[in-house]
């Protein structure tokens, strides 16, 4: 393996875990905090936002919190 194919290794974003929405509770929140970490230690220079977005979009996938709900004008 030259040193290209390895630098192009490292910087591949990690696979997430399988999301199995029909498990529990328990394994589903697990599973959120290991992707959660992934995501981290693929981009460690972020920004506090993205941190907070990137937490409710894994959530979301997961089925453990509700997405935003689209705010209406009155």
């Amino acid at each position: 393996m030259n040193s290209r194919m390895k630098a192009s290794l490292l910087f591949q974003a990690p696979e997430p875990p399988q999301r199995d929405l029909s498990a529990s509770l328990n394994d589903r929140e697990r599973g959120s905090r290991v992707e959660f970490a992934k995501w981290r230690e693929a981009h460690p220079n972020f920004t506090h936002n993205e941190l907070l977005d990137n937490w409710k979009r894994i959530r979301v996938a997961w089925n453990i919190s509700k997405p935003d709900k689209k705010k209406t004008r009155k």
